[in-house]
């Protein structure tokens, strides 16, 4: 059986229409008031957003580096 896309999007869809809507989403997502969650949430997100910058920055440096010492030693061979 072969699948193409459009069944596939068709699946998709029935299956996110048969998810209750309690599934979907946590209550922090719901925007409940609680002042020290959201607080907590948002400081969480913040960190893990840091730490990934962080370390794809890192990875980046260390790939132009290399790539630039390979430029070199290729021009004076």
């Amino acid at each position: 059986m072969r699948c193409n896309g459009r069944g596939i999007a068709l699946l998709a869809a029935l299956l996110i229409l048969l998810v209750p809507s309690v599934a979907l989403a946590c209550p922090i997502c719901f925007q409940v008031e609680d002042a020290n969650t959201v607080a907590g949430v948002r400081a969480g997100v913040i960190v893990l957003m840091s730490v990934t910058v962080v370390v794809l920055s890192a990875v980046a440096a260390f790939s132009i580096r290399i790539w630039r010492n390979e430029q070199v030693s290729r021009s004076d061979a």
